[in-house]
């Protein structure tokens, strides 16, 4: 009744409810057709398939096989294909708040079935995972897509796009290195600071600098020098105590 009068969020979760009762591929069906209703195409795809393969062991109508697969076909052609570059290549990635799935090597078809193919839509909400490889290919439902990457060590790259029913497009997604902390102090007040030979002001001074390795000089009239090698990461945040000795007075 709830899908006869076109309310397919209420009879979604009650055939749902029904399947945890008594499972049954005509079950899985009309979970299919809601989802379609609701313009959930992965979702309604992958439900489509299960209640084919239930069909194999708990007969139903050679009818509605035949719809399902008619609506198999319908979505391959409607479903956003792309083809995403990643870089770094292990960072996170989540569309709409879900992580992806991996789809199977034996359900991809055509062009591009080279390309590891992940799923949007499938998983329910949570933390992204890195995709087996930097450079991907995403399935997507038509329509506008919040899609979310990040790793540690970088800027978080937000992203929003809209794609076309059954379009083919390319997006590369590149994050940027979060600067490092640098915080140098001396022993001794208003010393000045020197960074691979550069005078960058007097202690105590808080330098930002990207990830690598730095040559630190520390230099007061009347002390002896201090030098250190320091190397910083990304996002990292050091401090450089500078203990200045006085300078040995020759006889």
């Amino acid at each position: 009744t709830l899908a006869a009068d076109a309310r397919w969020a209420d009879a979604l979760e009650r055939f749902e409810a029904a399947q945890a009762v008594a499972p049954h591929p005509g079950t899985t069906y009309n979970i299919g057709i809601c989802e379609r209703a609701l313009g959930r195409l992965t979702r309604a795809r992958a439900t489509f398939r299960r209640a084919l393969s239930e069909a194999e062991t708990t007969p139903i109508a050679e009818g509605i096989r035949e719809d399902m697969r008619a609506y198999l076909g319908e979505i391959e052609a409607a479903l956003a294909h792309v083809t995403v570059s990643l870089d770094p290549a292990d960072a996170a990635i989540v569309v709409d708040g879900r992580p992806l799935k991996l789809q199977p090597a034996a359900d991809d078809e055509g062009a591009e079935a080279a390309l590891p193919r992940l799923v949007a839509g499938l998983l329910p909400p949570g933390r992204g995972e890195p995709p087996p490889e930097a450079r991907f290919r995403l399935v997507v439902d038509p329509g506008r897509h919040v899609i979310l990457i990040s790793r540690s060590g970088f800027d978080d790259v937000l992203v929003e796009r809209t794609f076309a029913p059954g379009s083919e497009s390319e997006l590369d997604l590149t994050l940027s290195r979060l600067p490092a902390t640098l915080r140098v102090g001396a022993s001794e007040p208003s010393a000045t600071v020197a960074l691979d030979g550069l005078d960058v002001g007097l202690t105590p001074v808080t330098l930002s600098r990207p990830a690598g390795s730095y040559h630190v000089l520390v230099r007061k009239s009347g002390f002896e020098a201090y030098e250190a090698d320091v190397s910083l990461e990304a996002a990292q945040e050091t401090d450089l105590l500078a203990k200045l000795q006085p300078e040995s007075i020759g006889l």
